[in-house]
């Protein structure tokens, strides 16, 4: 009896749940779980999808490769990382999606009827959802010169998102034809099955993983259109340059405005790390307007509005360094020297370099805005020989996963009341969320990392570093006058009734370790200022604190713009 019952039940399914292909209904129930998709146009879709998931997965890994791969990437406004996670993304949703299928069946649907429609309801939403955000992408990365190859990429967005769409309609279809009423378990039956199942809890964790895809995917297409709508929002306020340097062909971004007087100096600005040649500006405005002096701002590889430059982890050959690339384009743009070159924070390892490639002509100072080459490296917070690259890492997966993912934009890049100049604050917002701005950090954390020895300017300048790590240089310029302004927050430890330079020291009762370790690195950063207008040159320079309160960004704080 129970057999003659099953039997019948199936016949009850109807027509749309029959196997009529044996063979093909093998293949859809061997590769995708199937009982009923032995049709024709069914199978082809699903074959269509698993191949869209094997080219979504070979982008990927095209993409790693290009990202670590020996030689070099040198292109417009380029950063892997939008390949790489456009072929992740279609990959991850293709393999969620025949996951899917090959867990919610033709029988678990019959069984599980009124649930299965809205499931399906739902992945006909996703399946549009995709298609939106793939169009979006490739025509946002369409219109931004150097991404425009990577858009075609997005084409695969599409094609996943329309046979997934189309893949729900014809359940939703069959389950709708099908009649449920005999199949359909209990309210208590359906909740006992639920707890117990293994299935169910897996296609729980399969909707968990879609919530993670669904952010990825949505926070990639605001990338996409963020980035395209920033570079034609916020054009390069001054000219791109096309150098060549070492043998290869990059473009940079500078700007110089002011009349150029004869015997008066140029003077050349150069950003901190991982800023760009706004946060130098309002200085360069202010001397061109109030000094009729000739200023020049730019941006180094990868920052600002100058495209990204990729080498090697391996290794990291190609430009030799920023001084030889701002040689070149002075002499690309035709600036005269002589040359003053301020340079803040990282800047002033920069300006070192500058005058280094310069051969120590026609550089007639270097002023350092509360910045220590040598004692400070990149991915370090402290001075001397605690200095360490320990962020590389940490630096290396923010700039992998939330980069290209526009998970970062509104978190980087802000600016307080005091910022300079204050009608830049968007377009410096802007140029922070690129891409191409976590990939150049993080290859320049990796690039230092490991120049070791190689790395440091003192060996270079025929110098030494002493245990505690304050370096004495031997005085090699012979026209070149050094001046030093450290920030006051940097190398004052005054504590009183209306300052207090550390939150850690100043008001608290006992004395931290934090608090010993500003105490003992400012008293490093003020000496190494000393050894710095010393040492380096023959030329004798001098230290200047800037006023108290002043903090390491002071150089873009209106509060310390006059003085």
């Amino acid at each position: 009896m129970e057999v003659l019952l099953e039997k019948d039940l199936d016949e009850d399914a109807g027509p749309a749940l029959q196997d009529p292909d044996p063979e093909a209904g093998r293949f859809s129930r061997f590769l995708f779980g199937a009982q009923d998709d032995s049709d024709s146009g069914t199978i082809k879709t699903l074959a269509a999808l698993s191949l869209l998931m094997l080219i979504g997965f070979t982008i990927f890994i095209c993409g790693v490769i290009e990202y670590t791969r020996v030689g070099v990437l040198n292109q417009d406004y380029y950063a892997p990382g939008p390949d790489m996670w456009g072929g992740l993304l279609v990959f991850w949703f293709c393999v969620h999606c025949l996951l899917f299928w090959r867990l919610l069946g033709p029988k678990e649907s019959r069984e599980w009827k009124y649930p299965c429609l809205w499931l399906y309801s739902l992945w006909v939403c996703k399946g549009l959802l995709f298609v939106i955000c793939g169009l979006i992408c490739m025509t946002s990365y369409a219109t931004q010169k150097g991404f425009r190859s990577v858009s075609f990429i997005f084409i695969t967005w599409i094609a996943a998102g329309s046979l997934v769409t189309r893949l729900s309609i014809l359940r939703l279809q069959v389950l709708k034809q099908a009649d449920g009423s005999r199949h359909t378990r209990s309210y208590s039956d359906a909740f006992r099955r639920c707890c117990c199942s293994l299935r169910t809890w897996t296609l729980v964790l399969l909707v968990l993983l879609w919530q993670a895809w669904g952010v990825f995917t949505i926070g990639s297409t605001v990338q996409a259109c963020g980035s395209a709508r920033d570079l034609s929002r916020y054009p390069p306020v001054g000219k791109m340059y096309d150098l060549h340097v070492d043998g290869m062909g990059i473009r940079v971004h500078l700007y110089c405005q002011g009349q150029s007087w004869l015997g008066r100096p140029t003077v050349l600005f150069e950003h901190g790390g991982g800023a760009n040649s706004i946060s130098v500006k309002a200085m360069a405005d202010s001397l061109s307007s109030n000094y009729a002096t000739r200023t020049c701002i730019y941006d180094r590889l990868g920052y600002g509005w100058t495209p990204s430059y990729f080498t090697s982890q391996s290794t990291l050959k190609g430009v030799s360094n920023s001084g030889t690339v701002l040689r070149h384009l002075l002499q690309a743009s035709g600036e005269q020297g002589p040359f003053l070159c301020v340079g803040h924070s990282a800047g002033a390892s920069s300006c070192i370099s500058f005058t280094m490639a310069m051969h120590g002509r026609d550089v007639i100072g270097i002023v350092m805005l509360d910045g220590y080459p040598d004692i400070i490296r990149a991915g370090s917070y402290r001075p001397g020989p605690l200095t360490n690259h320990t962020n590389v890492g940490y630096i290396g997966t923010i700039a992998a996963l939330l980069g290209p993912t526009g998970l970062t934009r509104g978190l980087v890049g802000q600016t307080n009341s005091h910022f300079t100049p204050a009608e830049m604050a968007e377009a410096n917002a802007a140029l922070y969320s690129q891409t191409r701005f976590w990939f150049s950090q993080y290859w320049d954390l990796v690039a230092d990392a490991k120049s070791g020895q190689e790395g440091y300017l003192f060996l270079q300048l025929q110098g030494s570093m002493d245990g505690r790590g304050v370096v004495t240089y031997g005085k090699v310029w012979n026209e070149t006058k050094v001046v030093h302004m450290p920030a006051s927050h940097t190398v004052d430890t005054t504590c009183s009734a209306n300052y207090s330079f550390n939150d850690f020291c100043c008001g608290n009762g006992n004395i931290t370790q934090l608090c010993k370790d500003k105490i003992h690195d400012a008293g490093i950063y003020l000496e190494q200022a000393e050894k710095y207008v010393s040492t380096l040159s023959a030329i004798p320079g001098s230290v200047v604190v800037a006023p108290r309160g002043s903090e390491h960004g002071f150089c873009a704080d209106d509060r310390y713009l006059d003085w």
